[in-house]
């Protein structure tokens, strides 16, 4: 009898340690404390999972429209009262693979005007986005939603509430670009500027 009351004993610190022994009788106390710290260490471990499930690099976009930014590019830049200006932009997919990130630099030794905007896809909300920032600062900046019209071969990005879209369209037949931005200015619909982009040779942005 002594042997089997140590080999229960046993028996019972091994359950115990698996986490079973509230399913054997037990003093209530014993169990309750015993399924706090349970529901205590699944909690944790589910924190645990979703936090390292959120830090997974997402998979990689790959976007035949938004391939067709990729490369130099020399921009035409005209604007209804003022000289046009000439920029070289250079595009590329960054962030792994989730944006084509589009550097505009003005020709001009230093640059007086810099940009960068980030086109990437929301699946979960089926529409691109775009991120618009110059170094006119935060105040000037922008973030907008858009998709694409298949036959025209372009994407419309809407800004500030749809008073101001970028329209950016693509020909085949000339490998080109068309970047067209209009705004609404006093309840009429106005043309910003109109970028041509023609294929440019590789610059330093230093």
């Amino acid at each position: 009898m002594k042997q089997r009351g140590q080999r229960f004993r046993n028996d019972l610190h091994v359950l115990e340690a698996t986490g079973s022994f509230f399913m054997i009788s037990t003093p209530a106390r014993r169990r309750r404390s015993h399924s706090r710290l349970m529901r205590r260490f699944i909690s944790m471990f589910s924190l645990l999972a979703t936090a390292t499930f959120a830090q997974a690099p997402s998979t990689e976009l790959h976007d035949p429209f938004l391939d067709r930014f990729v490369g130099e590019w020399h921009v035409t830049r005209t604007f209804p009262n003022r000289p046009a200006a000439e920029n070289v932009v250079r595009a590329q997919w960054t962030l792994n693979h989730q944006w084509i990130e589009l550097q505009y630099r003005d020709v001009t030794v230093p640059a007086k005007y810099e940009a960068d905007v980030f086109i990437g896809f929301d699946a979960a909300k089926k529409r691109y986005v775009c991120h618009w920032m110059d170094n006119f600062g935060a105040s000037a900046s922008s973030l907008g939603w858009g998709t694409i019209d298949d036959k025209l071969l372009s994407l419309e990005i809407k800004f500030d509430n749809g008073e101001l879209t970028n329209r950016f369209t693509f020909d085949p037949r000339t490998n080109s670009w068309t970047s067209l931005i209009r705004q609404v200015e006093h309840g009429e619909w106005k043309t910003f500027c109109e970028d041509k982009f023609a294929r440019g040779e590789r610059r330093s942005f230093n």
